[in-house]
């Protein structure tokens, strides 16, 4: 199984989904955000085979940070497609993606907004400390140091495959006689 290749619209399209479908979060600031596009990216790779946006996370103190986000941002914001809001949250200052436009939802496959909706949904009443602390579970995370790239495929380690990961793998194998 390969790396995923990064698809630019596809992360933008995704960091839109995920800004507009938290808006009502009060704990969804950049750093909760950044844990939300990489459980879903982690969970579609595991769950499909394939991640819905291909985007290259790399390790950080408080987990995995999206290293397309501040550039797809940046473009997104002289697009007038989102903009960047500083909050207060409760003695700091919170940075917040916000969408000021729906993401375009022919980008994704059906499975992609699901993934999407049930990462959102579970971690919706987490905070940035939570979230952080549930990224360094993450075998991905805990393999690499500061600064490094965190595999696609590292996110298999330690996991069980599905019925549909089971059926898919039994499918390859079949159809490239192993």
């Amino acid at each position: 199984m390969t790396e995923p290749r990064y698809n630019g619209r596809k992360f933008q399209e995704m960091l839109i989904y995920m800004a507009e479908k938290s808006k009502d979060d009060p704990r969804c600031g950049d750093l909760k955000l950044n844990k939300l596009l990489y459980f879903a990216d982690m969970a579609a790779f595991r769950r499909r085979g394939a991640a819905i946006s291909g985007a290259q996370y790399q390790h950080q103190p408080h987990g995995p940070i999206a290293t397309p986000l501040v550039p797809a941002r940046r473009q997104l914001e002289q697009q007038k497609r989102v903009t960047v809001a500083k909050r207060p949250y409760f003695n700091r200052e919170q940075t917040c993606t916000e969408a000021l436009t729906p993401a375009d939802p022919s980008v994704f496959e059906p499975d992609e907004v699901a993934i999407m909706e049930e990462v959102i949904a579970r971690y919706w009443d987490f905070d940035a400390k939570a979230m952080e602390d549930e990224a360094h579970k993450e075998p991905a995370w805990r393999m690499t140091e500061d600064g490094e790239t965190i595999s696609y495929r590292s996110a298999l380690i330690g996991r069980t495959a599905s019925p549909k990961a089971i059926a898919r793998g039994r499918e390859l194998a079949a159809r490239l006689g192993w």
